[in-house]
């Protein structure tokens, strides 16, 4: 994709974990941490997977069997201690994710991550992963509903200078789509994310704006 390609959006908004990094390993090893700590059966990938996108209380809350007995907060402060040490031991950028945030910031727009994971971890993972790429990176904050609730979505275009007209949002769930339906956005889908491309086209995606790598992503930004 050339660098002097014409934006059709400015303002990119992007969802985190599944869209622009791979994060399922360190979630998953934190995720069977916890379930160690209690004596509970530990939960594959891809029941991890499923479980990922709403935050971690309710990635918790996912992961533990029904009427196991364990309180949920005494089992996310497991969850926390062992990702806070860990979370970028696997976790990194899906290929092309860095040459397509290059692209952008070569072409002038606004990017953001907009994530319901806690903020510390999402200013860490962006600052680490994408020096320089990302203007503005905001997570799990007390007092603020996560997504799909726009209410993240509209802090995040004020912080940027932003208006809805000319901002997209770009995800892998459908935490994602009703995230950028909510905030009156048009939506990118990242078949490559947790999801896929048939639960999201199950799910209302439109073909249209439907990646299967980050350039196309730039091509749809780019028509």
């Amino acid at each position: 994709m050339a660098v002097n390609m014409t934006l059709t959006h400015n303002t990119i908004l992007f969802d985190l974990d599944g869209t622009l990094i791979d994060p399922l390993a360190d979630a998953a090893a934190a995720v069977n941490f916890m379930c160690r700590s209690f004596n509970l059966p530990e939960r594959t990938h891809a029941q991890v997977s499923s479980g990922m996108g709403r935050g971690i209380t309710n990635l918790v809350i996912a992961s533990l069997p029904e009427n196991c007995g364990v309180p949920v907060e005494s089992a996310e402060r497991a969850y926390r201690d062992h990702y806070s040490e860990h979370y970028l031991d696997s976790t990194t950028p899906y290929g092309g994710i860095i040459e397509m945030l290059t692209e952008l910031k070569n072409a002038g727009a606004k990017t953001a991550v907009l994530s319901n994971k806690a903020h510390e971890y999402t200013v860490a993972i962006t600052d680490r992963l994408f020096p320089g790429l990302i203007d503005l990176s905001v997570g799990e904050t007390p007092g603020v509903p996560l997504k799909p609730d726009p209410t993240p979505v509209k802090l995040a275009l004020k912080k940027l200078g932003a208006i809805a007209d000319t901002a997209v949002y770009v995800g892998d769930t459908d935490v994602d789509m009703q995230t950028a339906a909510n905030s009156g956005l048009h939506c990118i889908t990242c078949a490559w994310g947790l999801r896929g491309r048939e639960f999201l086209l199950e799910h209302g995606a439109d073909s249209r704006f439907l990646a299967d790598t980050p350039a196309d992503v730039l091509r749809i930004l780019s028509r």
